[in-house]
């Protein structure tokens, strides 16, 4: 997915809207543009990082709702308990701990639907709260990323545990998906054919050195219907004696290479 990416528009769109600056000259010249490319492609890189069958499975950072409080009761004084409680407890956690809360209060919805729906929508943690816990002073709490609840939390401990489990959610997320693309990335020195191979076998992105001719690039994507993403950053030391994979010349620079799918 290419998503946050920089370009260097040139004059190009200036000059096919008249986008002009007065120099100190009193001259006008076409303006140099650039765009930055910060969309909703990040959302869309989101999506594809982080969920599984059940639906999203948001980063806290991230969330627009990272915790969500569900009232179970099974008449009206326990609605009235519980859901006084829920609200309680969440305008504690928005002003203690500066968290985004929200009380699933859909009346027509069984417990078990209001569960799939904060799962589908991937809530870092979800809160239930009933008659049970009030009588007891406890919390069953879920947590989305590994699909695991912790039953009977006592309420003096919930707040010091939220606040940990929201930070080892964020990191269990991170290495996760650093895990997953490390995986999928792979150097390759040998040969046009073996990355054509590669990417026909796995995907991914191939790690290459290059050299930074224009006609190397039209032959990787005759040759692998590849093209180049990005460069990386490579010290002179890194690329001392290193071959262009696709020519054999001196390599300039090392390289992600991968198809657009």
């Amino acid at each position: 997915l290419q998503a946050a990416t920089s370009h260097n528009l040139g004059t190009s769109f200036a000059k096919a809207f008249e986008i002009k600056y007065q120099t100190k000259e009193n001259q006008f010249e076409y303006a140099h543009l650039v765009s930055w490319g910060a969309s909703t492609r990040l959302i869309g890189a989101l999506v594809l990082g982080h969920r599984d069958k059940k639906g999203l499975i948001l980063p806290p950072k991230v969330a627009p709702v990272q915790i969500v409080i569900v009232p179970i009761y099974k008449n009206l004084l326990e609605k009235e308990q519980v859901l006084e409680k829920s609200f309680e407890l969440k305008k504690k956690l928005e002003i203690e701990l500066k968290l985004r809360v929200e009380i699933e209060l859909d009346e027509q919805a069984s417990p078990g639907a209001k569960f799939y729906r904060t799962e589908l929508k991937g809530i870092p943690i979800r809160i239930a709260l009933g008659a049970r816990d009030l009588k007891n002073n406890t919390f069953e709490v879920f947590r989305r990323d590994l699909d695991k609840k912790y039953r009977d939390l006592p309420a003096e401990q919930l707040f010091s545990f939220l606040k940990t489990l929201l930070e080892k959610i964020q990191q269990n997320l991170y290495r996760r998906n650093l895990k997953f693309k490390e995986s999928q990335t792979y150097t390759l020195e040998s040969s046009l054919e073996e990355l054509n191979q590669l990417l026909e076998k796995q995907g991914g992105l191939a790690k290459i050195f290059w050299s930074g001719e224009e006609s190397t690039e039209k032959l990787l994507k005759t040759k692998t219907k590849a093209t180049i993403r990005t460069k990386l950053k490579t010290s002179e030391a890194e690329l001392s004696g290193k071959k262009c994979l696709i020519s054999g010349r001196p390599a300039k620079y090392q390289v992600y290479v991968g198809r657009a799918y």
